[in-house]
C-alpha cells in the first residue's frame, strides 16, 4: 500500500469516489494537523483489502503503511492537536472509559444524490492500543450524516456499538494484515456502513478518527470510495429545536397577558392569603422536557416563577418568567443587576424594565445556543 499524505482538497474530493448517482461536491478539513490526513492505494494484499481511498490518522498517515509494522507501541505520535465539540459530546456513554478526545483528524465531505439512495461506506479501522491498551484508550472511529448530533453517527460494529479498540476489536479483529501498520502484533477490523435511504439532493458526512483519553499510540481508519444502494440501516432522525410551550396553566389567579406562544413574561395577582402556586406547562413538542423553580413557597413581595423548556437538541431553551406579589394588585419594581434584583417596597412595578433584563437574558442564551451549534457544524 501506499500512503500519500495531503490536505489538498480536490485530491480528497477525488480519493472518496462515488459513483453514477453520488456525486461528491467537496471536502471541508475540519480538525487535525496536516500530516494526519491522506489518500492511500494498493490495499490489495490479502487477507485483508480495500478500495483506494482517503486515510486519516490520529497520528501520521504516511506511518500507516507496513513499513511501519513493529513488535512494540509505534507507531506513537503525539500530534498536539484536541478533540472537536461533537467527539467529545458523543463519547460519554458510547465510548468505554471515555474521558477526552485527543488529536482527532476530522473532514466532512459534501455530496449530492441524484435519485433517494443508501450510501455505502467500507472502511478499515485499524490502532496500535491493541493489544495492550483495549479498556483504558479506546481509539474510536466516528461518522456524522448530515448533523453532528449523538443521533447523527452512523458508524457501528457488529454488536451496534461506536466503532473503537476494546468492544468492537474484540468482535471481528485480525492481526493478519500485511498492507497497513496494523497487523502483526496489532489490530485491524473491516467494517461497512450502510445508511438508510437518503432523499436527492445535498447531504454531508462528517469522518472523525481520534486518540481517547491520551495524545499517544496511533490508530487510524482507511476510507473506500462512497458508493450508493438500497435498503440499509435507518437515516439518522434530525433533533427538534422547538422549545416553545403550548400551554400554560396556574393554579390560582390569572396570566396577565393572557397565554400566548409568543409569550415569555407574565404578572399574576393572587390574594395574600394564596401561600403557593402549582405552574404546569404544556409542551408543543412532546420530546421536548421541562423544569419549574420557585412557586412552593410564596412570600410577600417579588416572587418569580421560571418555566425553563429544553428542545430535543438539548442546546435550545425557552425561559417563561410569572411575577407574584400576595395581596398587592401589581409586582413591585426591582433593581436590575441579579435574577430580576431585589424587591424595592412601595414602589409599583415597572413591567418595562423586567420585560427587557429577561428578554436580554433569553438573548445572551439564544447567541450562547446558536455559538455551540455553529461550532458543532465546524
Amino acid at each position: 500500500m501506499t500512503v500519500t499524505p495531503t490536505t489538498d482538497l480536490t485530491a480528497l474530493k477525488n480519493a472518496f469516489g462515488g459513483d453514477a448517482t453520488l456525486t461528491i461536491s467537496g471536502v471541508t478539513i475540519n480538525n487535525g494537523a496536516a500530516g494526519q490526513f491522506g489518500t492511500y492505494t494498493g490495499f490489495n494484499a490479502g487477507p485483508v483489502t480495500i478500495g483506494d481511498g482517503v486515510v486519516l490518522s490520529n497520528g501520521y498517515a504516511y506511518q500507516t503503511t507496513a513499513a511501519y509494522q513493529s513488535t512494540n507501541d509505534s507507531p506513537n505520535s503525539n500530534m498536539g492537536v484536541g478533540g472537536t465539540p461533537e467527539f467529545n459530546a458523543y463519547g460519554p456513554g458510547h465510548i468505554t472509559n471515555f474521558y477526552g478526545a485527543y488529536d482527532v483528524a476530522s473532514v466532512t465531505v459534501n455530496f449530492n444524490l441524484s435519485t433517494a439512495s443508501s450510501v455505502i461506506i467500507p472502511f478499515l479501522f485499524g490502532s496500535v492500543e491493541y493489544p495492550d491498551y483495549v479498556n483504558e484508550y479506546t481509539d474510536s472511529f466516528l461518522a456524522f450524516l448530515d448533523g453532528t448530533n449523538a443521533a447523527n453517527q452512523i458508524a457501528f460494529d457488529s454488536a451496534g456499538n461506536a466503532v473503537q479498540v476494546g468492544s468492537s476489536f474484540a468482535s471481528a479483529l485480525t492481526t493478519a494484515d500485511v498492507n497497513s501498520a496494523f497487523g502483526g502484533r496489532h489490530g485491524i477490523l473491516s467494517l461497512t456502513t450502510q445508511t438508510g435511504t437518503l432523499s436527492a439532493g445535498a447531504h454531508e458526512i462528517t469522518f472523525e478518527v481520534g486518540d481517547i483519553n491520551d495524545h499517544v499510540l496511533d490508530s487510524a481508519v482507511f476510507i473506500g470510495s462512497l458508493s450508493t444502494g438500497t435498503g440499509g440501516g435507518s437515516a439518522p432522525v434530525t433533533l427538534s429545536s422547538n422549545d416553545n410551550l403550548a400551554g400554560l396553566t396556574i393554579s390560582s389567579g390569572t396570566l396577565t397577558p393572557v397565554f400566548s406562544v409568543s409569550g415569555t413574561i407574565y404578572t399574576v395577582t393572587v390574594p395574600s392569603s394564596v401561600t403557593s402556586e402549582t405552574v404546569t406547562p404544556v409542551l408543543s413538542d412532546s420530546n421536548a422536557t421541562f423544569n419549574v423553580s420557585g412557586g412552593s413557597v410564596l412570600n410577600p413581595g417579588l416572587n418569580t416563577i421560571t418555566v425553563t423548556v429544553t428542545a430535543q437538541d438539548g442546546i435550545t431553551e425557552g425561559l417563561h418568567d410569572l411575577c407574584y406579589t400576595p395581596g398587592r394588585s401589581q409586582c413591585q419594581s426591582v433593581e436590575l443587576g441579579s435574577q430580576f434584583g431585589d424587591v424595592e417596597p412601595g414602589v409599583r412595578f415597572e413591567r418595562d424594565q423586567l420585560y427587557r433584563h429577561g428578554a436580554q437574558q433569553r438573548d445572551e442564551r439564544d447567541v450562547n445556543a446558536d455559538a455551540l451549534r455553529q461550532q458543532r457544524k465546524l
